[in-house]
């Protein structure tokens, strides 16, 4: 992964307008890593665990890849570290497959009312997320979303049924 792939947009420019202009101005680049997070991404290992799964991604023809989420509707378990997810809710930064490209910039118009992830879970089909970079943000708004739906034991019930 190249650090010059990592653009940093504030939580207030989590837009599908922002994602799109910031995708035709790097259309060049196979992929974009849009993070929201004032934490940022400056551990080694965390951009190495990151990388790894980007090219794992990448063999399952993803089109969007988070690197959390504070919810999801269904999910199916990929790989050890990939699950598909269909339907999602918050996000701290996600990385955007070329192959996704014309798709948000041709439907973002269409879209672009009804909400940043549920814009981009009705666009794209293949939505992966990290495990176990699933996260919960304590900072957002949907943090009483998280406390009725406990999305930890979901997702290790689902794991501990695929790997066992």
């Amino acid at each position: 992964m190249h650090i010059d792939h990592i653009f940093y947009l504030s939580k207030f420019d989590k837009s599908l307008l922002k994602i799109t202009e910031l995708i035709r101005e790097q259309y060049f680049r196979e992929y974009l890593i849009i993070n929201f997070s004032e934490k940022g991404i400056v551990n080694t290992n965390m951009l190495n665990f990151i990388n790894r799964c980007i090219d794992e991604a990448r063999q399952y023809k993803c089109d969007l890849l988070l690197g959390g989420v504070i919810g999801f509707n269904r999910t199916l378990m990929i790989t050890e570290n990939l699950f598909w997810i269909d339907e999602f809710l918050g996000f701290n930064f996600i990385i955007v497959f070329k192959s996704s490209y014309n798709t948000i910039i041709e439907q973002s118009v269409k879209h672009d009312d009804l909400g940043l992830e549920k814009t981009l879970s009705l666009m794209l089909e293949n939505i992966f997320v990290m495990y176990p970079f699933v996260e919960i943000d304590y900072d957002s708004d949907n943090f009483l979303y998280i406390q009725q739906n406990n999305l930890f034991d979901e997702l290790n019930r689902i794991k501990k049924f695929y790997l066992e």
